[in-house]
């Protein structure tokens, strides 16, 4: 387990990353937004800090972890390399939602060697010390990646507005621009349903009225308005076509 490791595709990889004489130098700098310094022992502090970088430093460029090291960049002796390493992953995996992108590897110093991990600025961010869970029926489980999305989107007014018709149907109108550049109405005849929505997009299933094949488009939430035809309890979605 010398090599580096990627425990992760998921999007947010870095692009920059540093050689070992980068990493030497910053192992004994002081402190910033892109270094910390936490002891073999100290997996609270782990999670903490790789979580921050992940939701603080630019997207693509890296934070740097370094384990097994004290504030003034001593490294500990007679460090467990392959342990930790163990014990970094298992904390991650169990402990991080959504999922981190790591890249760990042994950094060697003065006849020493400790631990640095690279982690870059998150495209998923926010990422959170733990994980979120939802009841599904009698029994708690674990948010799968969607529902997280959908978790995070109810705090959006409009998304939250839109997840409570989730698996309902809709009726939805088309705005376009007409040569006199003046939107005109197009009504849509299908059978709409609101499939699911997150903080970007609302994706809306529609079946003819001949029962034809189902079609799923997802539509920018900044292209929607929000209606409703009190006269039958329906939200009507507008979705515009030049915005």
């Amino acid at each position: 387990m010398r090599n580096t490791l990627v425990w992760s595709s998921m999007p947010g990889h870095t692009n920059f990353i540093p050689t070992d004489d980068d990493l030497r130098k910053r192992l004994t700098i002081t402190e910033d937004q892109f270094t910390e310094r936490k002891s073999s022992t100290d997996e609270g502090g782990w999670i903490k800090t790789v979580v921050a970088f992940a939701n603080s430093v630019p997207i693509g460029y890296p934070g740097i972890l370094f384990i097994g090291v004290d504030n003034a960049g001593n490294i500990q002796p007679n460090l467990k390399i392959e342990d930790i390493m163990r014990k970094l992953e298992a904390a991650v995996a169990n402990k991080t939602w959504p999922p981190l992108y790591l890249q760990p590897k042994t950094l060697f110093h003065n006849g020493l060697e400790c631990i640095a991990v690279m982690v870059p600025g998150s495209e998923l961010r926010p990422h959170f010390a733990g994980r979120s869970y939802i009841r599904v029926g009698t029994e708690t489980k674990d948010a799968s990646e969607k529902q997280f999305a959908e978790l995070v989107a109810s705090h959006l007014s409009k998304a939250r507005e839109l997840l409570k018709w989730k698996g309902r149907h809709i009726r939805l109108i088309t705005m376009q621009f007409n040569p006199n550049r003046i939107y005109s109405e197009s009504h849509s005849s299908a059978h709409n349903v609101l499939e699911e929505c997150n903080a970007h997009f609302v994706t809306i299933s529609a079946q003819s009225a001949s029962s034809g094949p189902i079609s799923r488009n997802a539509y920018p939430l900044h292209r929607i308005e929000i209606g409703m035809d009190v006269s039958v309890n329906v939200p009507i979605l507008y979705i515009y076509a030049d915005r």
